[in-house]
C-alpha cells in the first residue's frame, strides 16, 4: 500500500455533509496519486460494477466486477487488512487514489451511484477529506471516510444522478490529502414500488391466540403484527412459516437489545450495521413483502431511553431521525425491494395540543414508503370514548397536509367496550363507510392488537356484539387486499 502525500487544506474544521444519501455499509481504502489512464467502451443500460484498483473478479454473491477503467489520474492502492461489515474483501480491499474523475460510458438515463469506500491507512479523522460531483452536481460535501466509518471498516456513499450526453462523469476533488474510491456501483433506477392495495390489509398482532382466531374468523389475516429487537433473530421459523402461508409481517425493529436500550447515536455511527445488513436481508428473501418499523412510538416515553442527553422532544425527535434515516437508507442501498418501511408515531401526536411532537420525529417523505399511527378507541383511562373516524380525524389531517400521497397503516388499534352494550359493535360496524371517505381512503392496513393490559380489555371477544362485529369487518370487501408476493430480483 502506497503512502499518499501529505496535503493539507486551510479548512478550519472537518465537515461532512453528505447531500445524497451516505451510510455505512460498504468498503476500500487508502491509495496514492499518479499518472492517470482512459478506458471507453459502447453505453449499456445494464447494472455496473467496477473494481477501483483492481481486476476483474466475481464477488460471493455472483456479481461481475469489471477490472478498474474510466479513470483519470490516480494510483491503485491495496491491503490485507479485512474490512468490516462488508463480504465482499476481493473489492474493498483494493481502490484507486488521487484520481481526479471517472467517466464511465453508460446509456441516458437516471441512476443510483454507489461509491464503495474504506479507510484503511490512516488511524484519525481529519486526514482525508475530499468532495465528489456527479454530472456537475456537488454530491458528497466533505467526505471524511474514517470520521464516517472508522479504519479498515466498510462504507456505502449513494446517490442519484442523471446522464443525458452517454457519459457519467465522476469529479473527485480533494481538500486534505486525496480523494479514493474502491469499488464504482451504477445501477438503472429500480421501478418505482408497486401501487397499495385498492382495498385494506386486515391483521392482528401475532399473540398466543392469533392461529385460532384466524380459524375461527373465517378468513386468512393478510398482515401480522410482530415485535423484535435489533439484535434478535430474523426469518425465524415462526416467521417463515406466516409468511409462507400468505401473511406479510409488519415487523417493528426496536432499538434495544435484550439487556438495555440502544442510543439513537450509535444506530446513527453504523454500529449495529452488520446486524442490521444481515437481518434486513433475511427478511428481504421471505416470500411476502415485509411492511418494517423502526423504533415504533418513538414519541412515547418508554421509546426515549434510546435518546442521548435529554427526554425533551425538541433534542430527542432530531436523533431518532438520523438513526431512521441511517437504517432506511441502509435497506434501501442494498437493494432489499422486498421491505416496505412504515414511519409509526402514537396518535396522540397528531393531536392539536401534541402535533409538534410528530412533527419533531417526522422523518420526512424521501425516508418512508408508509406512515404509521398507533390509535386506541377508549384507553385505560377511560375518559374519552369516539367513533374510528374521531379516532383517525388528526392522524388524517395530518397526513394530509404532510404526506397526502403516503398510504397509512395502523400497525396497532384497538377499542375497549363503551358505556353501552352496543358502543364496541358500532365502531367496527362503522369503518367500512369511513375508509371510503377523503384521506381515509389513504389507510390501507389495520393490525389490530387484541389483548388485555391490566386495566382495561381491548379483545375482539369482550362481548358477542363485539365479536360477531369484528368478524363482519373481516369479511367485508373493504378489508379484501391480501399479502402482497416478495419480487425478488
Amino acid at each position: 500500500m502506497l503512502h499518499p502525500p501529505q496535503h493539507r487544506s486551510n479548512r478550519s474544521s472537518v465537515r461532512i455533509r453528505i447531500i445524497a444519501l451516505c451510510l455505512i455499509a460498504g468498503t476500500l481504502g487508502a491509495s496514492a496519486l499518479t499518472a492517470s489512464t482512459t478506458a471507453s467502451t459502447t453505453a449499456t443500460a445494464s447494472k455496473i460494477l467496477i473494481n477501483t484498483g483492481g481486476s476483474a473478479l466475481t464477488d460471493t454473491d455472483g456479481n461481475a466486477w469489471k477490472a478498474d477503467s474510466y479513470f483519470t489520474g490516480g494510483t491503485a492502492g491495496s491491503t490485507t487488512a479485512t474490512i468490516s461489515g462488508t463480504n465482499y474483501q476481493g473489492v474493498f480491499r483494493n481502490g484507486r487514489g488521487g484520481m481526479s474523475a471517472y467517466r464511465i460510458p453508460v446509456a441516458n438515463g437516471t441512476y443510483t451511484v454507489k461509491l464503495l469506500e474504506a479507510e484503511y491507512y490512516f488511524s484519525a479523522a481529519g486526514k482525508r477529506i475530499f468532495d465528489v460531483k456527479s454530472e456537475g452536481a456537488l454530491v458528497v460535501d466533505n467526505l471524511d471516510i474514517f470520521a464516517r466509518a472508522g479504519k479498515n471498516a466498510s462504507l456505502y456513499v449513494v446517490f442519484k444522478s442523471t446522464v443525458s450526453d452517454g457519459i457519467l462523469d465522476l469529479v473527485f476533488t480533494a481538500s486534505v490529502d486525496r480523494a479514493k474510491v474502491d469499488g464504482i456501483v451504477i445501477e438503472p433506477t429500480a421501478a418505482a414500488p408497486p401501487p397499495p392495495p385498492s382495498s385494506v390489509m386486515w391483521g392482528m398482532d401475532d399473540s398466543g391466540t392469533f392461529d385460532t382466531t384466524e380459524a375461527n374468523l373465517g378468513r386468512k389475516f393478510a398482515m401480522v403484527r410482530q415485535y423484535r429487537r435489533i439484535t434478535d433473530a430474523y426469518a425465524t421459523a415462526r416467521q417463515k412459516a406466516l409468511t409462507s402461508s400468505g401473511h406479510s409481517l409488519l415487523l417493528s425493529i426496536r432499538a434495544e437489545t435484550a439487556n438495555a436500550p440502544i442510543k439513537y447515536s450509535a444506530i446513527t455511527a453504523g454500529t449495529y450495521d452488520a446486524t442490521l445488513i444481515a437481518g434486513l436481508a433475511k427478511l428481504n428473501a421471505l416470500p411476502t413483502i415485509t411492511y418494517a418499523i423502526f423504533h415504533h412510538e418513538p414519541d412515547a416515553d418508554i421509546s426515549k431511553d434510546s435518546c442521548g442527553s435529554s427526554w425533551a422532544d425538541s433534542v430527542c425527535g432530531p436523533e431518532f431521525v438520523k438513526a431512521w434515516k441511517h437504517v432506511y437508507n441502509l435497506s434501501k442501498s442494498h437493494g432489499y425491494t422486498n421491505l416496505r418501511w412504515v414511519w409509526t408515531v402514537s396518535s396522540y401526536g397528531f393531536s392539536p395540543q401534541t402535533k409538534v411532537r410528530a412533527n419533531y420525529y417526522w422523518v420526512g417523505t424521501s425516508y418512508t414508503d408508509w406512515i404509521g399511527s398507533d390509535a386506541y378507541n377508549g384507553g385505560c383511562a377511560g375518559n374519552w370514548y369516539g367513533t374510528f373516524e374521531e379516532m383517525l380525524a388528526k392522524t388524517i389531517e395530518w397526513a394530509q397536509a404532510n404526506a397526502p400521497t403516503k398510504s397509512i397503516a395502523l400497525p396497532e388499534w384497538g377499542a375497549t367496550e363503551g358505556s353501552s352494550a352496543s358502543d364496541k359493535a358500532n365502531f367496527f360496524n362503522a369503518i367500512p363507510s369511513v375508509l371510503t371517505k377523503a384521506g381515509y381512503k389513504n389507510v390501507k392496513a389495520l393490525t389490530y392488537w387484541n389483548d388485555k393490559p391490566p386495566t382495561c380489555d381491548f379483545r375482539i371477544n369482550t362481548s358477542t356484539a363485539s365479536y360477531n362485529a369484528y368478524k363482519s369487518l373481516g369479511l367485508n370487501s373493504v378489508m379484501a387486499a391480501k399479502a402482497p408476493a416478495s419480487a425478488l430480483p
